[in-house]
């Protein structure tokens, strides 16, 4: 939230007459991949895909009434990433151990899941970045990806693709209201 708030008082402060970005890029990390993705924060500083509001109101307060937009600024969710453990057969392909908790790939998906229609019905996101695509093979790095390290799907590559053309045709904003 600081950032928000120091960057748009330095644009106020800076006298511009043009805006400095096309969108704003959130990294709306959960404290876990066994945390919740739609628990808001309601008390602290913390911004996840629950608190579109908190994010949408502080990008209000820096920019609105300026050439650059705030509260309608489009809003870019990147590095979404949700840690599945490494199934012993394939504990080979990777270095090092395991740092943070992790989930198995049905829950993967359903979480990604969730996160596609969370982010379908905040009406200024445009953009929802998966981090990543396939492994990390330090088990110190990121094992979010669909695919293992050596490129074999996980359990949860096909229904997180159906999640996400289910996301670019509207069926998840469809349920907005649910």
């Amino acid at each position: 939230m600081r950032f928000v708030e120091d960057l748009g008082s330095a644009y106020r402060a800076s006298g511009r007459d043009r805006p400095v970005m096309d969108g704003y890029v959130h990294h709306p990390y959960p404290e876990s991949s066994q945390v919740p993705i739609d628990l808001p924060h309601p008390r602290t500083t913390t911004i996840g895909l629950a608190d579109y509001d908190k994010l949408v109101a502080l990008l209000g307060e820096a920019f609105d009434g300026t050439a650059q937009e705030g509260a309608e600024m489009p809003i870019l969710y990147v590095e979404i990433g949700i840690e599945t453990g490494v199934p012993p057969e394939k504990r080979p392909l990777y270095t090092g151990s395991e740092i943070v908790p992790t989930v198995d790939p049905v829950e993967q998906a359903r979480i990604y899941r969730q996160t596609l229609r969370l982010a379908a019905c905040q009406p200024t996101v445009a953009l929802v970045l998966l981090f990543h695509f396939r492994d990390e093979p330090a088990l110190e790095g990121r094992q979010s990806g669909v695919r293992y390290v050596d490129g074999a799907p996980k359990p949860s590559l096909a229904p997180v693709r159906e999640s996400l053309l289910a996301a670019a045709d509207g069926r998840l904003a469809d349920r907005c209201a649910e």
